[in-house]
C-alpha cells in the first residue's frame, strides 16, 4: 500500500540512518518495495522504469523514489519524471515532477545548472497549462529543509508541480493513488510533446521566416544608415538598423546561391562609415546546410524557432563557443541525423528581440571580454574562458593570492549590499579582485578612474550639454543602462582610487538612490538615447577602491554606514612567492556565496525577520546566538559612542543581515561554533571605519575596544601586546590585530584613522 510505504519512510528514516546501511530494511523498502507496490497501481507499469534510492554505499539525506518513462530517460541524472521527495526532516514527502541535475552540473557547474532546471521548470508548467486546467492545489514551489544535502538544493529548483503530505495529515489511500495518476497524466502529456525539434529545410519556408526575422529588427530601429560592415576576408555593405533599446544593429541581405546573411554589431553606426559585426546568424536558402552558423527549426505544433550553431567564424572555433557559451543546448533532428544546437527564441516570441540581444551580447563578451567597448589585453586571455572551478580556485590559477578570509567577505558583503569599499597600500589586489570577479561571473563591468576634480555627480554620470543639445554619456552611464536591459546578469561599477575626490560630493545622488530605489534626475531635456532619470538597477555592483596616502580624503559617515569596507593588508613576500594561499579551500556553499543576485531580498530583510531566521541557533556552550549578538553589538556601540562614532539601526540591520548570509553560506548549522569569525570581519569593516581623532580623544575608546576583542579583561594599552595571533583569549582576530595597529599610531604620531 502506497501510505504505508510513505508512513514506513517518514516514521524509521531518520533512526536507520545511525545503523548499517547494507540490508537495512528502510532502505530495501525504498529501493524494492515501494517499487513494487507502485508498480500495481500503475496502470501501464511496463513503459516505466520505477527506481527508488536511499543513498549509494551511505545514507543519503535526500532518498526519493522515481518513475521513468522510458522514451524519455531512465536515471535520475538527466531528463524529467515523477518522484516522491522526502524532505530532510522527515516531517514530509513531495510528489513532484521534477528534472534530473546531474548531466546539467556536469556540464555547465552548479550555478547555472540551478538557472538552467528554474527556466525550463516554469518552460513545463507553461506547457502543461497551454494543454489542461492544472489545479490550484499543484505547488510550483517545494521546500525540502535543506540542511546537509547537496542535491536537494536542485530538486527545488526542478520542481515542475507538486503535491505535498504531511506525516501529521497524511491522506487516504484512494486521495494518494489518485494524486499519482494525476501526475502521471501530467508527465505523459509533457513526455509526448517533447518530441525534438526539426530543423527547416523547404526553401520557401526559410524565405519566409527570414522575412519575419529581419522585420522584427526593422521595426524595433530608432536610426537607418547606410555603410559597410567588416570581418574575416571580406565586407558587406548596406543598410543597417540600429535599436537604442536594444543597444544592437543589423544588416541583412541574401546572398545569391548561398546563404540569407544577417550581420549584429554593438556600436552605434554612423553614416557611411564601417563597422564591426559581432556576430552572425545566418540561414541556408534552402535545404541543410551545417556550415552556416543559423537555422530555422519547428516544432509538432508548428512554431518556428531561431536556433544558432555555434560557429562564429573567423578566429573563433566552435570548440571556442562550446567551451565559453553558458547557455543551454538543445538536440534536434537535423535532417537524418540529432545535432545540439542552441536555441535563441521564437520567432513569434514578443521577446524574441531581446533573446537575440542577450545572445549577440554574450558572443561580444566570449570574444572582446567582460569590459564594454575594451578588448582584454593578452595578459589577461587566460581569464576569458568560463570557469569551472570556484571562485578562489579560479583567483590561484589565475595567478593571484588573496587571504580567503578576504574574499569570503568580499563576497559575502556584496550579498548584503550592492556597495564595498576596498582599502588598503597600493598594489595590494583591489581593483584586482574585483576585476577577476566580474570576470569569472562572465559578466559586465567597467573600471572607472576617479579624478581629484570631481566634484559633483556629472563625473560619473554625465550631463546634458547646452551647446551641442545632446546629453554627454559617461562609460559607467552607459554600464547602469546596459544592467537596465539585463535585470538577471550582475554589472560591476569599480570606482579606482574613490577617495581621491570628496566621495559624498560626487556620489551622494548615488547612494542615496541606491538606498531609497528613487531615480536620480539627469537632465529635463528632449534627448532620445538618455532618459530623464536613471534608476539604479538591483544587479549593478559597486566597488570602490581607496589607495592609502597624504593625497587621498576622508569618508564621511555617510559613505561608511552605507558599505563594507574591508581592508587589504600586504602580503609577506615569501608567502606571495612561494604561494601558500593556494593551499586553502573555501568550504562553505560556494554557489550561494559566488552569487551576488541570489537572495536578493536579504538587502531589505527587516530585523524581525532576521530574528525569526536566527533566534533558535545556538553556540558553542548553549546560549542563543541572538542573545549574544544583540549584547556584543550594544557593548561596541557603547564605547563607540564615547567618541561620537556609534552607531544607528542601518549598520546593526547590515552587521545582522551579513551574520545571516554567513550562516547560510556555511550551512545553516542547528550550533554554529564559528560566527566570532564573521562578527569580527563586521567589528572590522562596519565599525571601525569611522574611527579617527587625536590622541585625547581616542586612547581610551581603543583601550576598550580592544579589551572588548577579548575573553577577559587586559591591562596594558594594545601597543604593548605582543603577537596576537598566538593569544588564546583572543576573540576577534583581525579587529584586535587593527586595533592594536591603530593604537601605535596614535601613541607615535598623536593622531590616527582606520584608513589613513
Amino acid at each position: 500500500m502506497l501510505k504505508e510505504d510513505i508512513e514506513q519512510v517518514l516514521n524509521n528514516y531518520k533512526r536507520a540512518m545511525n545503523e548499517n546501511f547494507t540490508g537495512n530494511p528502510i532502505a530495501t523498502a525504498l529501493r524494492t518495495n515501494f517499487p513494487k507496490d507502485l508498480k500495481k497501481i500503475i496502470d501501464e507499469p511496463n513503459k516505466y522504469k520505477i527506481t527508488g534510492s536511499a543513498g549509494q554505499g551511505n545514507w543519503t539525506y535526500s532518498p526519493w523514489v522515481a518513475i521513468f518513462d522510458k522514451r524519455i530517460t531512465t536515471s535520475a541524472q538527466s531528463g524529467f519524471y515523477p518522484v516522491y521527495l522526502f524532505k530532510e526532516d522527515m516531517s514530509g514527502v513531495y510528489l513532484s515532477l521534477n528534472q534530473g541535475a546531474t548531466d546539467l552540473k556536469n556540464k555547465y557547474g552548479n550555478r547555472r545548472a540551478n538557472e538552467i532546471l528554474n527556466t525550463k521548470s516554469k518552460n513545463f508548467r507553461d506547457k502543461l497549462n497551454g494543454l489542461i486546467q492544472v489545479s490550484d492545489n499543484f505547488l510550483e514551489s517545494i521546500d525540502l529543509e535543506v540542511e546537509n544535502s547537496p542535491n536537494a538544493p536542485f530538486y527545488e529548483a526542478g520542481n515542475i508541480y507538486a503535491k505535498y503530505y504531511s506525516l501529521n495529515n497524511l491522506p487516504s489511500e484512494e486521495k494518494l493513488e489518485s494524486d499519482l495518476k494525476e501526475v502521471l497524466n501530467m508527465y505523459d502529456l509533457l513526455v509526448s510533446e517533447d518530441e525534438p525539434l526539426k530543423i527547416i529545410e523547404n526553401e520557401s519556408e526559410i524565405a519566409e521566416s527570414q522575412k519575419k526575422f529581419v522585420e522584427i529588427f526593422k521595426n524595433a530601429a530608432d536610426k537607418i544608415v547606410s555603410g559597410k560592415a567588416g570581418f574575416q576576408g571580406g565586407q558587406e555593405e548596406g543598410n543597417f538598423y540600429w535599436s537604442n533599446k536594444l543597444g544592437i544593429w543589423l544588416c541583412s541581405r541574401k546572398i545569391e546561391t548561398s546563404r540569407y546573411w544577417n550581420g549584429f554589431g554593438v556600436e552605434e553606426p554612423e553614416e557611411d562609415s564601417g563597422h564591426t559585426i559581432i556576430c552572425e546568424i545566418n540561414f541556408p536558402l534552402t535545404g541543410i546546410r551545417r556550415s552556416v552558423a543559423g537555422a530555422f527549426a519547428n516544432d509538432e505544433s508548428g512554431n518556428i524557432y531561431v536556433i544558432h550553431r555555434g560557429k562564429l567564424g573567423g578566429n573563433f572555433s566552435k570548440a571556442f563557443f562550446e567551451k565559453n557559451y553558458e547557455g543551454e543546448w538543445t538536440s534536434v533532428q537535423d535532417g537524418d541525423k540529432k545535432s545540439d544546437v542552441v536555441v535563441i527564441g521564437r520567432l513569434d516570441d514578443p521577446m524574441l528581440p531581446e533573446k537575440v540581444r542577450d545572445f549577440i551580447l554574450m558572443i561580444d563578451r566570449m570574444k572582446n571580454g567582460s569590459k564594454i567597448g575594451e578588448n582584454i589585453s593578452n595578459e589577461d586571455n587566460g581569464s576569458e574562458k568560463l570557469p569551472s572551478a570556484s571562485f578562489y580556485e579560479f583567483l590561484v590559477e589565475s595567478g593571484y593570492f588573496f587571504d580567503p578570509k578576504i574574499v569570503e567577505n568580499f563576497l559575502l558583503s556584496l550579498k548584503v549590499k550592492p556597495f564595498v569599499i576596498l582599502t588598503g597600500n597600493s598594489g595590494t589586489g583591489k581593483t584586482k579582485l574585483a576585476q577577476l570577479f566580474a570576470r569569472y561571473q562572465l559578466s559586465n563591468y567597467n573600471i572607472v578612474p576617479v579624478g581629484a576634480n570631481w566634484t559633483e555627480n556629472r563625473h560619473l554620470l554625465g550631463f546634458y550639454n547646452i551647446i551641442t543639445k545632446n546629453y554627454q554619456e559617461t562609460t559607467a552611464l552607459t554600464l547602469i543602462t546596459e544592467a537596465s536591459k539585463n535585470s538577471q546578469i550582475p554589472h560591476f561599477l569599480i570606482l579606482d582610487e574613490m577617495n581621491l575626490s570628496h566621495v559624498e560630493r560626487y556620489f551622494a545622488d548615488f547612494l542615496s538612490s541606491m538606498e531609497s530605489q528613487e531615480a536620480i534626475p539627469l537632465h529635463s531635456n528632449e534627448d532620445n538615447n538618455v532618459p530623464n532619470e536613471l534608476k539604479i538597477p538591483g544587479n549593478l555592483l559597486v566597488v570602490g577602491t581607496v589607495n592609502v596616502d597624504e593625497t587621498t580624503y576622508m569618508f564621511s559617515p555617510k559613505v561608511l554606514d552605507r558599505a563594507n569596507t574591508i581592508e587589504f593588508s600586504t602580503s609577506p613576500a615569501k608567502s606571495y612567492m612561494l604561494n601558500d594561499y593556494g593551499k586553502y579551500q573555501l568550504t562553505g556553499n560556494t554557489e550561494y556565496l559566488e552569487d551576488p543576485l541570489s537572495n536578493l531580498e536579504i538587502r531589505d530583510c527587516k530585523l524581525s525577520q532576521l530574528k525569526e531566521e536566527l533566534e533558535d541557533v545556538k553556540i558553542e556552550g548553549g546560549d542563543y546566538l541572538w542573545d549574544v549578538l544583540a549584547d556584543e553589538v550594544n557593548n561596541f556601540q557603547e564605547v563607540l559612542g564615547k567618541a561620537g562614532f556609534d552607531f544607528g539601526f542601518r549598520v546593526i540591520d547590515e552587521i545582522l543581515r551579513f551574520m545571516y548570509v554567513a550562516w547560510i553560506y556555511e550551512g545553516g548549522p542547528e550550533i554554529w561554533d564559528n560566527w566570532m569569525r564573521y562578527f569580527d570581519a563586521q567589528i572590522k569593516q562596519k565599525m571601525l571605519p569611522k574611527l579617527h581623532g587625536s590622541q585625547r580623544v581616542l586612547e581610551n575608546v581603543l583601550m576598550e575596544l580592544f579589551e572588548l576583542c577579548y575573553t577577559e579583561a587586559v591591562e596594558p594599552s594594545p601597543r604593548y601586546f605582543g603577537d596576537l595571533k598566538s593569544d588564546k583569549n583572543v576573540k576577534y582576530l583581525s579587529s584586535a590585530l587593527k586595533i592594536q595597529e591603530m593604537d601605535k599610531v596614535l601613541y607615535e604620531q598623536r593622531y590616527v584613522s582606520f584608513i589613513n
